[in-house]
């Protein structure tokens, strides 16, 4: 029987590590299932940041993550529509949303 990774060699790192990170994902996923905490691990860096520094523009909590904006935009998506993250209009541009952590967010950011 052939090893799929392997018979292909260094350029099946990238899938391989894919598949890592999905089982991480999935096993942290459990984790906090188990504690009660109902939460996406994708969530994480974004409670984080807006739980040590306040209020800020999407742009802001984007730099400070180093998440890409499709993955900023998704999981700010998701915890507005899960009722941890609220957004309201900025003051000083109306284009931009200015987020900060319901009172929700704040009870799931000291779990």
């Amino acid at each position: 029987m052939t090893n799929f990774y392997s018979d292909n060699g260094v350029t099946v790192l990238g899938s391989r590590l894919r598949q890592i990170s999905e089982r991480l994902t999935q096993d942290n996923r459990e984790i906090y299932a188990l504690e009660g905490i109902e939460m996406e691990p994708r969530w994480y860096p974004v409670l984080v940041t807006l739980d040590r520094s306040g209020p800020l523009r999407a742009s802001a909590v984007k730099q400070q993550t180093r998440l890409s904006h499709a993955a900023i935009s998704q999981v700010i998506t998701q915890m507005k529509r899960a009722g941890v993250v609220v957004a309201k209009p900025d003051p000083d541009d109306g284009r931009s949303a200015i987020l900060t952590l319901s009172d929700a967010g704040e009870r799931l950011a000291q779990n």
